[in-house]
C-alpha cells in the first residue's frame, strides 16, 4: 500500500482551513501599530472597490481575527488612499506571504 503525505498546505485546504492573525498580528504584518488599525477599523476605513467595508472575523469574546485576503484588501485599500507607497503595498504583500508560508509549513516563499 502505498501512503502519501500531503502538505500542510493540502491539508488546510480539505479542511476549509486558512491561517488568521489577530490584530496586533495583522498591525504588525501590515507595518502599522495596532492603534493605526483599530482606529482605521473602527472608523470603517477599510473599503473594497465596491465600496464594502472589511470587517475583521469575530471571536466568541469580541476580538478580532483578519484573514490573507482581508488584510490583503486592506494593503489595496491602504494604496488607493495613499496611505501605502508602492514600495510600501510590495513590502506588505511580501511579509503576507512569507507569513502564509510559514503558517502552512511551506519552506518556499511565493514569487
Amino acid at each position: 500500500m502505498e501512503v502519501r503525505i500531503m502538505s500542510a498546505d493540502n491539508v488546510t485546504q480539505i479542511a476549509g482551513l486558512e491561517p488568521t492573525y489577530s490584530a496586533r498580528e495583522a498591525a504588525a504584518l501590515l507595518g502599522r501599530s495596532f492603534s493605526w488599525l483599530d482606529q482605521h477599523v473602527r472608523n470603517g476605513d477599510f473599503v473594497l472597490p465596491d465600496g464594502t467595508t472589511i470587517q475583521p472575523l469575530r471571536s466568541p469574546g469580541g476580538y478580532r481575527y483578519f484573514s490573507i485576503e482581508m488584510l490583503k484588501d486592506i494593503a489595496k485599500c491602504c494604496y488607493r488612499h495613499h496611505w501605502f507607497s508602492f514600495k510600501e503595498l510590495k513590502s506588505v504583500f511580501r511579509e503576507l506571504a512569507m507569513a502564509v508560508s510559514s503558517d502552512i509549513g511551506d519552506d518556499e516563499i511565493p514569487a
